[in-house]
């Protein structure tokens, strides 16, 4: 039996934006909830109406290595992200990227688009088609006996975040800015941030395109900031 026909649309202001023919050339493709029984994980009641103005694209990554289970952890959760780039470039559209709120970033929900980049970025879990592993600087903490390594998204990962994301942010109105550029990697956490076990999280991203790991408690997002913004120096 034959793949279905993709839509290769997301959803902005409840219209169908159709994906460009040169992120289509990297390998993308795209699905959504209103034409291709993507599920809907938008917040709640009004707390999934966007009423702040949207600044800030925030980069995840799932910690895990297939679409349905970073699905069924979110909808487990009462969690969710605009946006999911899978393992073979396509990507699926959870929520209106202007209109909707998902709750993926805490204090930075409301002024943010999420996307989630399935991968298992921790070495002992590797699984094809990810690799290499490289040094993590940014790891702020480190299981017992393990070292500080990160397992890198696909290559088409890659390819179709560097096409798809200047296009996304400029559609937006989000600065395709690097913010955190030159942060501290030895301590990679935006000022004001702090542990929510030390009794607050509350400081808020800059615009621009930021890792989750630079206001949150995870290690998600700073290998592909890097990467964007090697990209966008050339």
């Amino acid at each position: 039996m034959s793949d279905p026909i993709k839509s290769n649309a997301l959803i902005v202001n409840g219209l169908r934006l159709f994906l460009p023919r040169f992120v289509l050339n990297v390998g993308g493709s795209a699905t959504n909830y209103l034409d291709d029984g993507e599920p809907h994980l938008v917040a709640p009641g009004k707390a999934g109406v966007r009423t702040k103005p949207l600044t800030t694209f925030v980069l995840h990554e799932t910690g895990g290595n297939t679409e349905v289970g970073a699905e069924r952890s979110m909808q487990q959760n009462h969690l969710g992200v605009h946006l999911l780039l899978d393992v073979d470039g396509s990507i699926s559209c959870y929520a209106d990227l202007a209109t909707e709120v998902c709750w993926h970033a805490g204090q930075a929900n409301g002024i943010s688009v999420g996307m989630e980049v399935v991968n298992e970025y921790r070495p002992e879990f590797l699984r094809d088609p990810h690799g290499p592993v490289i040094p993590a600087e940014w790891w702020t903490w480190v299981p017992k006996g393990m070292r500080p390594e990160y397992v890198c998204p696909t290559n088409i990962q890659m390819r179709v975040a560097d096409a798809l994301i200047p296009w996304l942010c400029g559609q937006l109105g989000i600065p395709y800015a690097f913010p955190l550029a030159n942060i501290n990697k030895k301590k990679p956490r935006i000022t004001g941030w702090r542990s929510p076990i030390k009794g607050g999280w509350w400081a808020k991203p800059p615009a621009g395109v930021v890792p989750h790991a630079a206001f949150s408690g995870h290690a998600d997002g700073w290998y592909m900031h890097n990467m964007l913004l090697t990209e966008s120096n050339r």
